[in-house]
């Protein structure tokens, strides 16, 4: 190719280039979209281009070629801070994270006290578990920019990961100032509350979270929303899932409270939990979101019952159990055939969980469990292909649980349930069954930082990992307890 054929080709890039920083400035996504893929970063003419390119092509999600854009332009110019900054950006998001520590730390040591690569940093470093050092790296970062918005947000969470909830109240706090007051900073605020036992005031915070739900997230309905001390004698609330499963089930025990003070009370949730709910003596009806609304006064999302009914979280506990099944009948018969106690088993969640990958148990981990004699262990999650540690040991409910009150009805049946942080915790908590509760570190908000009780459910433990990732000691901790258990007929497990 002759140069001046190349020089063409580099001003057509270069042209491209500020046509699709155009259209992405005016609102066009599509259409810068389109002209970001026309244009091979090959042919831009200059390092400030690739960047150009890379940051615009971060801002679509078109990650693999900003990843292209910002290597070209980082070995280009070694000496430029702002393309390691680009390329970790790019492989973080694709979830190349001791690579993208790597660019993160050349960017720090081109450019020290920069706040955007600090953070940035820290958060890779939470990425890869490394919460001691996320949380250091991100008050060193605070020291330079004591204000920094990205900093502060990383500061917290690194800080409640590593059990610092005070510290990750502080950061937050000062967050919340720093960005006026934005929902989601009240929201990051009010986990930490909530983790450090400030119920109340954590409750309160918590209501920021409706105001990051896109709408068509709410019920069409235009009923005013309950607040603390209204009063709700005869008026019919309208109580609607908001979240997970496990959120709907664990909030579900404050029904019965509000129908003591005299409201009527209907439902909205998924299909899965409309049977489970409907047994509830506080509940008039439950519909599924394709049904028509029944008529009502106010509405309450099922996770702001515990700011109107118990916002000190004094009750909790108390009210277990509230689910009530009767023991699916293929589990009743085999309790009476075999010798020793009923483990149900759990070990993942939802794949979409946003803290999946630390909450699931890995299948390899779960050795030890299945290793326990004495036992006959029931899966939860039939759905799901038995870790290879399970063969020959773990039995499925026949016919599988089609929803969460046949789940119910099964866990009904056991004497004890070893679960990850699964919607299966929920229910047998709910149902007063004996639960070992497998948590990761750091585990979410409801569970607290330390300790092996909780507020939520009396007759579960909490088996929590020793450090990020340490699955083994929990299934040993679960394991040994199983086996006493196991020892002692069952007689230990059930109350």
């Amino acid at each position: 190719m002759t140069r001046d054929a190349e020089r063409g080709r580099r001003r057509r890039a270069a042209v491209a280039l500020e046509r699709a920083v155009g259209l992405l400035a005016s609102g066009d996504r599509d259409g810068g979209r389109r002209a970001l893929r026309s244009v091979d970063p090959r042919d831009l003419p200059a390092v400030p281009a690739l960047l150009r390119y890379a940051f615009a092509a971060l801002g679509v999600g078109e990650d693999g070629r900003a990843l292209d854009a910002a290597r070209l332009a980082a070995a280009s110019d070694p000496r430029e801070p702002r393309a390691h900054l680009l390329l970790g950006v790019a492989l973080r998001r694709r979830g190349e994270f001791r690579e993208a520590l790597a660019a993160f730390d050349a960017a720090v040591a081109l450019r020290p006290g920069w706040p955007d690569a600090l953070a940035n940093r820290a958060l890779t470093l939470e990425d890869l578990d490394r919460f001691e050092e996320a949380a250091d790296a991100a008050l060193a970062g605070l020291e330079a920019a004591p204000d920094d918005p990205d900093l502060l947000n990383v500061a917290g969470s690194a800080l409640l990961a590593r059990g610092d909830t005070a510290g990750a109240i502080r950061a937050w706090r000062r967050l919340v100032e720093v960005e006026r007051g934005a929902a989601w900073a009240r929201f990051n605020l009010a986990t930490a509350l909530l983790a450090a036992g400030r119920f109340e005031e954590g409750w309160q915070a918590y209501e920021a979270r409706l105001e990051l739900r896109p709408e068509d997230a709410f019920p069409p309905t235009r009923a005013p929303r309950l607040r603390p001390g209204d009063d709700v004698a005869g008026r019919t609330v309208l109580c609607w899932h908001e979240q997970g499963f496990g959120d709907t089930v664990m909030a579900c025990r404050y029904l019965a409270m509000l129908a003591g003070r005299g409201a009527d009370i209907v439902v909205r949730a998924p299909q899965p939990l409309v049977r489970l709910l409907g047994r509830l003596d506080a509940v008039r009806t439950v519909v599924a979101p394709d049904a028509p609304l029944p008529g009502h006064d106010v509405q309450l999302p099922m996770m702001s019952l515990p700011l109107i009914c118990d916002p000190a979280l004094e009750h909790a506990a108390s009210a277990v159990p509230y689910l009530h099944a009767e023991p699916d009948a293929e589990v009743a018969a085999r309790r009476a055939r075999e010798a020793g106690p009923l483990v149900g088993v759990a070990w993942a969640g939802r794949p979409g969980h946003a803290e999946d990958r630390r909450r699931s148990i890995p299948a390899e981990a779960l050795e030890g469990l299945f290793a326990v004699r004495g036992v006959t262990f029931v899966s939860l999650q039939p759905d799901r292909r038995p870790p290879a540690a399970a063969q020959g040991r773990l039995v499925a409910p026949d016919p599988p649980p089609r929803d969460l009150a046949a789940l119910a009805a099964v866990i009904a049946g056991l004497d004890v349930v070893v679960s990850a942080d699964t919607a299966a915790a929920h229910v047998a908590g709910a149902l007063g069954i004996p639960l070992l509760l497998l948590l990761p570190r750091p585990a979410e908000w409801r569970w607290g930082t330390e300790g092996t009780a909780t507020r939520w459910y009396p007759t579960a433990t909490l088996l929590r990992q020793p450090r990020p990732g340490d699955w083994a000691a929990v299934i040993a901790e679960a394991a040994a307890r199983l086996g006493r258990i196991a020892r002692a007929g069952g007689g230990e497990s059930r109350r």
